[in-house]
């Protein structure tokens, strides 16, 4: 009594029956192995970026100046 996998798109196989052969991976289409690569590219990049913006907004904030209000002149008052 097998049960069939649910997800007929998941990339791998099922094992066989008798569970002592390892899962067989099925061949992906160029087209879907080159989005894969464009998203981790994509991904790495935006957590690359997003390191970088926290750690430059540290810098910033470590410089010590305490923020004033403009003064009254610079409302045209």
């Amino acid at each position: 009594m097998h049960s069939e996998p649910e997800d007929r798109d998941t990339v791998q196989v099922a094992q066989s029956e008798n569970g002592s052969e390892p899962p067989v991976k099925e061949q992906v289409s160029p087209e879907v192995a080159k989005g894969q690569r464009t998203a981790i590219v994509t991904g790495a990049a935006s957590i690359i970026f997003g390191v970088v913006y926290l750690v430059l907004v540290q810098i910033l904030d470590s410089r010590g100046s305490d923020l004033k209000p403009p003064p009254p002149e610079a409302f045209g008052l």
